[in-house]
């Protein structure tokens, strides 16, 4: 995640180097990005990656596949899996986590509560139901990330210049931009 936010921050570092430092440990920084082991605050640890429901064969398991991270939900003898794709929620009261199918995003049934330190159902999903259909709409992300360069795109996390505009080194010229869809 860090990496698809520093060409925001790096634009302006030369003039506020200790402001672009302190940024980059602030919840706006970190409140959207690609998901990966240093982004999930979730555990993936054997005996704390799982979410058992309060129905009776339907559970969660998150697990890790090389570098990348699924979602499988386990309904009477039935699964579902979804990778992990983008993280909303800088982890310091929770994240959700979402997925791409196409050019939609979904999000996954299962998120991270800091309170707890584990997994929890997504805020408004039922506990014991297994649903991987709640489409995302790009809406969302105009507040969890920065937009960037083209419609439709956009920079993982709020970045200096959602606010503050562009800097002075940037206007007048493309700034450098990662999208955050992989």
């Amino acid at each position: 995640m860090a990496a698809a936010l520093l060409a925001g921050v790096a634009s302006c570092s030369p003039c506020h180097e200790a402001a672009g430092q302190s940024y980059r440990q602030t919840a706006h920084f970190l409140t959207s990005g690609r998901a990966g082991e240093s982004t999930i605050r979730g555990s993936f640890a054997e005996g704390r990656n799982v979410l058992e429901t309060a129905k009776p064969g339907v559970s969660f398991r998150m697990e890790r596949k090389g570098d990348a991270f699924y979602q499988t939900a386990f309904d009477h003898g039935k699964t579902h899996s979804e990778r992990f794709d983008l993280v909303l929620g800088s982890g310091r009261r929770g994240q959700s986590y979402l997925y791409w199918k196409g050019s939609l995003l979904y999000q996954l049934p299962v998120s991270y509560a800091a309170l707890t330190g584990g997994w929890v159902n997504s805020p408004g999903y039922p506990d014991g139901e297994v649903h991987f259909d709640r489409v995302i709409p790009p809406q969302c992300l105009e507040c969890h990330a920065t937009e960037g360069p083209k419609p439709g795109q956009f920079e993982a996390g709020i970045a200096c210049r959602k606010c503050h505009g562009p800097s002075q080194a940037g206007r007048g010229r493309r700034e450098a931009f990662r999208t955050i869809r992989a």
